[in-house]
């Protein structure tokens, strides 16, 4: 066994290990991302993961032979070039409200803790992940447990030949819900997307809501 675990730590092979840690712990950041209903979920989370691991490990063991290189420069370049990605999530909407800026930051902390994973930090690199997985999932409970806001921005994604608009707003009518405005742009041929802002009264049980929007033919995802 003693044998196995000094061939493990001298050869490639635990840096393979620390790879499949990393994709694992992006994957499970990005899973909750998805149970949201949000554009970066699991792939993206682990792509970010298994990127940003390897260029640790390249930035702190692939020049050890050059004394004069800077070890460190790849990383550095690692955590300002994940902003790209992150200003490719967070966007304006139309009414001038910012969306994206979670996952945005949650992008970025999974591209942290795949470095840290990849210097061979494995513990530290587990506990980020999982205090981002409940960062995430227990304040987005308690915001919408102690919102106050009768307001709620609603993105639908159709399939033009099943969805009639007119039953959408028929429903939202009986549950005396007060449409803002409504936008729709259309995807390709087949899909339409709508952003819906409503109001609705106290003491309403969106979710409810939410389950009986699925259950409108040719509404094809929700998101709130």
């Amino acid at each position: 066994m003693g044998d196995f675990i000094d061939f493990v730590y001298n050869s490639d092979l635990i840096y393979i290990i620390r790879l499949i840690i990393a994709i694992i712990c992006g994957f499970i950041i990005g899973m909750e991302r998805e149970t949201k209903n949000k554009d970066a979920g699991t792939r993206t989370h682990g792509v970010v993961a298994l990127g940003s691991c390897l260029c640790m490990i390249l930035s702190e063991y692939g020049f050890q032979e050059y004394n004069s290189v800077d070890p460190t420069r790849i990383a550095a370049q690692v955590v300002s070039g994940i902003g790209f990605i992150g200003a490719g999530i967070i966007f304006v909407r139309r009414d001038n409200n910012i969306s994206g800026l979670t996952t945005a930051a949650g992008v970025w902390a999974t591209a942290i803790i795949a470095m840290t994973i990849g210097t061979g930090m494995i513990l530290l690199g587990i506990a980020g992940t999982l205090l981002v997985v409940i960062l995430q999932w227990s304040l987005g409970k308690l915001k919408y447990k102690f919102n106050f806001s009768n307001e709620e921005r609603v993105h639908l994604t159709t399939t033009n030949k099943l969805f009639n608009l007119e039953n959408l707003i028929q429903y939202l009518e009986k549950l005396n819900i007060h449409i803002v405005y409504l936008e729709s742009e259309k995807i390709n041929m087949s899909e339409t997307d709508i952003e819906v802002l409503i109001t609705y009264p106290e003491n309403f049980d969106k979710w409810s809501m939410y389950d009986k929007l699925k259950e409108i033919d040719g509404i094809k995802n929700i998101r709130m």
